[in-house]
């Protein structure tokens, strides 16, 4: 049986996280898409493309099991995705911890930023699992 992952659009936390709990002026944006017109749209695309190229788990895949990870991460100064967590599980320990590996290997940003200096920004997005 074929089966399809789809990574749903980047929801971003609001307020967004940063050391001041106030919001960047400049959003994280993914490496290439800097001097883009539209820089979150194509940071989305970026983000989807990385998030759809993650593996189903074998036994996942077995069980039929569906569902959607909600994973959190932030954007530190250095644009790392860095204190990736599960916000909402799948109900699935397989497709929540291949979701938070995969996320976890993120690569890197461009940082947001606050001021004119970098600034960590925490992020939520969706990971989709259908076979």
């Amino acid at each position: 049986m074929k089966w399809s992952l789809f990574a749903l659009s980047v929801l971003l936390s609001l307020p967004l996280f940063s050391q001041e709990n106030t919001t960047p002026r400049h959003l994280p944006v993914f490496d290439g898409c800097a001097d883009r017109k539209n820089k979150q749209v194509c940071s989305n695309k970026q983000l989807q493309s990385f998030l759809s190229k993650i593996k189903y788990p074998r036994a996942a895949k077995k069980a039929k099991a569906e569902g959607k990870v909600m994973v959190s991460f932030i954007v530190d100064t250095s644009g790392a995705a860095t204190e990736v967590f599960i916000k909402v599980s799948s109900g699935n320990a397989f497709l929540d911890n291949a979701a938070l590996d995969h996320v976890s290997k993120m690569p890197k940003w461009i940082p947001g930023h606050k001021e004119g200096k970098p600034a960590p920004v925490q992020m939520t997005v969706p990971v989709l699992f259908r076979l």
